[in-house]
């Protein structure tokens, strides 16, 4: 079946469920909304600090192609895209969206176990899942929500697992015997959530968040009674986090920086610290130890300013480094790796291993479907290098008994095996995924190469992905130049786009079937090869693993795929909310003065261009503590606060502040490093509010720490 004729059943089935869920369950709501928005005008009107709203000029909203040589072929595709984008947004119940719940078990972290055996982390089936030296399933347990961290402690004669998640700021432990036992939780003092884990050889357990900046040490973790507590500074986003001999080391996403501590006898970190940073993300981690001290490779982002101002997207291939550490010298780079040059992408999945007298380093891309193999002699000087044809999606990598490698496949939603001299094999993990082929293929052209597949990497040039700046859809805390004269821009996340309209700061894409075909367009700018192009999926028969049938994928398909991704993908939920419960009190002092002082702008709505989409104060509490966290606190117009250089001659467009915690930095320019920082630097006065007020404004209204210190609380909660 070809995967047109997939797509239109799936439309078919898809508007007449969400319109019968919206006719059933959003009546009610609609009724409220409407009201609310009666209410709203009101309070609009009679509030100190009212916007002078400016919608988005009539030129940014023009029909497909306005500007550009666009066939009738194209304006027609671009038309029945714009009508299902329209039907599906009418369908849509924005107050309870499910879809994160419809991308599969998400095979995502991977570890071998000293018996051999294996245990494999089910993200998205929060599920740990024990397998055989031959990889026969053994056993499956529950695991912690959006479980993003594993590790194993080796305690003498007992072994023990550690699974954490991004919804939970605790860490549950399971001990190892002939099955998986998950005998006691660990909770972590005043943090939500857990990104990575690591284990030492003293018995402690290290743990980061991505909604924090500190080390959690947790001493005796092996132990009946687990000590933990806050450490030192570390960086933000920590992805990965390992110990190898008395040294822990952080690949850190927004901080761009690696970071080795050293540990003293007991485990704890002895205060000592190293750092390098680059101008862009890292990704992936390993390291082996040396006599004098360590050898660390990771995977990263070119270490180069993004820069637009060559037309297209320069400088940012993906890239491998090996450092040398010593607590004399720090961390010294011997060797940058332009990755994407070899077919490789993303790269997230690093194995370093002892080979000779030198190392080896297996590569996995999560980009591309290629792999790399580097041999360094013992100068770490580069012997061998070897591209292989291998399969996207890997997140996570391990050396198996018998010299096999194992990677988590979470785009795939299978575990890998890729033996020497054989094609790779797929071990499928059954799912509740319950997305079509084509809607698959979506999250396949935001993670992989297939959007630009004919990118170069020569000069300035980039082979990249999505990812690239949008790490897991997030973001990847760049400052980057937008090749519109002196005009900066921070990154967006590409989650819960669909009822966030216009887009981007400038607001010129009007709806996402025009943000998907310029997308095209941009991604691919610089190849010199047309942005409307077709593929042929028997090109990449891994393809035939999300269910894609071979045949040729139009133009019209790829871009519906792209759209219907976008359609689906949706913050996850905030783990400062959950699970619900009262405001605290600065929870609730700072919803009031939120409603004073931010609202008028950053709006209680459901859909940021529909007025009749806010809702009132009292509703508040309960859309803020739901699963979907929906309210956008934001709308479709535009506002001058300060903020220079302007995107555009009327502003910038109000921003969505949902799950604000995680938009580091903040700001067009990125001037904000903290919500602390916005929040410090509001002024007002009767007639304007300034995100950064001008040096010779006089006067002006500010918030005491007091009203700072509540604003901050509730901001959280978004």
């Amino acid at each position: 079946m070809r995967a047109g004729a997939l797509r239109a059943s799936a439309l078919a089935i898809t508007f007449v469920a969400g319109f019968a869920r919206v006719f059933v369950a959003g009546f009610a709501r609609v009724l409220v909304a409407n009201f609310a928005s009666a209410l709203a005008s009101m309070a609009a009107a009679q509030a100190a600090l009212g916007c002078g709203a400016v919608s988005p000029p009539a030129a940014s909203i023009a029909t497909p192609g306005a500007g550009s040589s666009v066939s009738e072929t194209q304006r027609q595709v671009l038309s029945e895209l714009r009508q299902l984008e329209d039907s599906r947004r009418q369908a849509a119940d924005f107050a309870n969206p499910q879809a994160d719940q419809r991308f599969g078990a998400d095979p995502y972290r991977v570890a071998l176990l000293p018996d051999g055996r294996v245990l494999g982390l089910l993200r998205g089936s929060a599920e740990l899942r024990l397998y055989s030296r031959e990889l026969d399933l053994l056993q499956r347990v529950p695991a912690p929500r959006r479980s993003s961290a594993l590790a194993v402690l080796h305690d003498g004669a007992r072994d023990f697992a550690f699974v954490a998640g991004e919804l939970g700021g605790s860490v549950q432990r399971y001990a190892l015997g002939e099955g998986l036992d998950p005998d006691r939780r660990v909770e972590l003092p005043g943090v939500p959530s857990v990104r990575a884990l690591a284990a030492g050889p003293a018995g402690v357990l290290y743990a980061a968040s991505e909604t924090g900046t500190r080390l959690f040490v947790v001493q005796d973790a092996g132990m009946a009674s687990p000590r933990a507590q806050q450490s030192l500074e570390l960086c933000r986003a920590a992805q990965r986090l390992e110990v190898v001999g008395s040294y822990l080391i952080a690949a850190c996403l927004l901080d761009h920086s690696l970071v080795v501590l050293e540990l003293d006898g007991a485990g704890v970190p002895s205060g000592r610290s190293w750092r390098a940073r680059h101008d862009g993300p890292f990704w992936g981690l390993a390291a082996q130890l040396r006599p004098d001290g360590l050898v660390i490779a990771a995977s990263g982002v070119e270490d180069h300013p993004l820069d637009r101002r060559i037309g297209s997207f320069g400088y940012v291939d993906s890239f491998l480094y090996i450092y040398e550490f010593t607590p004399r010298e720090g961390l010294r780079r011997r060797l940058s790796l332009n990755a994407s040059e070899q077919g490789v992408l993303t790269p997230r999945a690093l194995l370093l291993e002892p080979h000779g007298e030198g190392l080896a380093l297996q590569v996995q891309a999560y980009g591309s479907a290629r792999s790399l193999e580097l041999q360094l002699g013992p100068q770490l000087e580069l012997v061998r290098l070897e591209a292989r044809a291998s399969l996207p999606g890997s997140a996570d990598l391990v050396r198996l008994p018998n010299g096999s490698l194992l990677s988590a496949d979470p785009l795939l939603d299978a575990f890998v095996v890729t033996a020497p001299g054989r094609a790779p094999s797929v071990l499928s993990v059954p799912s509740e995924d319950r997305r079509l082929p084509l809607e698959k293929l979506g999250e396949v052209l935001e993670y992989t190469t297939l959007m630009a597949p004919y990118n170069s990497s020569e000069g300035p040039l980039s082979r990249f992905t999505c990812e690239t700046c949008h790490f897991e859809g997030g973001l990847d805390g760049r400052i980057h130049h937008t090749g519109r004269g002196d005009i900066l821009a921070t990154t967006k996340p590409l989650r819960g786009l669909f009822n966030n309209k216009p887009y981007f700061s400038r607001a010129h894409d009007p709806d996402l079937t025009q943000m998907v075909h310029n997308e095209f367009r941009a991604a691919g700018a610089g190849s010199a090869h047309d942005p409307w192009f077709s593929l042929q999926a028997g090109d990449y028969p891994w393809l035939a693993e999300l269910g894609l049938p071979a045949g040729e994928l139009s133009p019209g398909e790829l871009r519906e795929a792209l759209l219907a991704q976008f359609m689906l993908v949706e913050h996850p939920p905030n783990p400062y909310a959950q699970p619900p419960r009262p405001w605290a009190q600065d929870e609730a002092r700072g919803a009031q003065l939120f409603r004073e002082r931010c609202e008028s702008c950053h709006q209680a709505r459901l859909v940021s261009d529909r007025a009749d989409s806010r809702v009132p104060f009292a509703a508040w509490h309960d859309l803020v503590f739901s699963e979907a966290g929906p309210l956008l606190w934001a709308r479709d117009s535009y506002e001058k606060t300060g903020i220079e250089p302007l995107v555009d001659p009327h502003g910038a467009r109000v921003p969505s502040l949902r799950r604000a915690y995680a938009k580091v930095p903040y700001f067009t320019n990125g001037s904000a490093q903290s919500l602390a920082e916005v929040l410090g630097a509001a002024r007002w006065s009767a007639e304007q509010f300034y995100h950064r007020a001008p040096a010779e404004a006089d006067g002006l209204g500010a918030l005491s720490r007091d009203e700072q210190r509540a604003l901050l609380a509730f901001l959280l909660l978004l």
